[in-house]
C-alpha cells in the first residue's frame, strides 16, 4: 500500500493536498509566452518584445500563487484549479515597476495588454509541454512554451 501510495505521489511531482488545489504540471515549469491566438487559429499580433530572459513569463506553485513577468513589470496572486477550470486573482498592488528599466513607458501597452489576458483566463490545458490559457468562453487562447525553472 505504501509503494503504491509513493509511486501514485512521486508520478503526480506534488504532495496530497496540493492535487486537489493545483495541476502539478503547471508548478514542473516556467512557461514562455509565444502567441495569441483565436479559435479559428489565427494569430493576433501582440507586440511582446523580450527584454530579459523572464520577460513575457508565468510560472505558478504548488501552493496556489503564481509570477507572471511582462516587458518591465511583474505581477504576482494566487489561482485555483478545477477540472479544467482556472481561476487567476492577481493580488492587488501587486504590478510593480523594475524600476532599473529605462525603458518602461515605451512598453506600458504591452505590459497591460498581457496582463490584462493573464487574468481574463479561465481554461487551460497542457500538452506537449505547451500550455494554453483560454478566455472569452474558450474562443480565444495564450500559447506557452515550457521552460525548466
Amino acid at each position: 500500500m505504501s509503494a503504491l501510495l509513493f509511486m501514485t505521489l512521486g508520478f503526480a511531482g506534488c504532495g496530497d493536498e496540493d492535487i486537489k488545489e493545483s495541476d502539478c504540471r503547471l508548478a514542473e515549469y516556467r512557461w514562455k509566452f509565444k502567441e495569441y491566438v483565436n479559435i479559428d487559429n489565427s494569430i493576433f499580433e501582440i507586440t511582446h518584445i523580450s527584454i530579459n530572459d523572464n520577460s513575457f513569463t508565468i510560472s505558478f506553485d504548488n501552493d496556489g500563487t503564481f509570477v507572471a513577468y511582462c516587458a518591465t513589470d511583474w505581477f504576482r496572486g494566487s489561482y485555483a484549479i478545477n477540472g479544467e477550470n482556472i481561476t487567476i486573482v492577481p493580488k492587488i498592488d501587486s504590478f510593480h515597476d523594475k524600476n532599473y528599466d529605462p525603458y518602461r513607458e515605451k512598453y506600458i501597452k504591452e505590459n497591460t495588454d498581457y496582463y490584462q489576458r493573464i487574468v481574463s483566463c479561465s481554461y487551460y490545458d497542457i500538452s506537449d509541454n505547451i500550455l494554453k490559457l483560454y478566455l472569452n468562453n474558450k474562443k480565444e487562447y495564450l500559447l506557452f512554451n515550457a521552460l525548466r525553472k
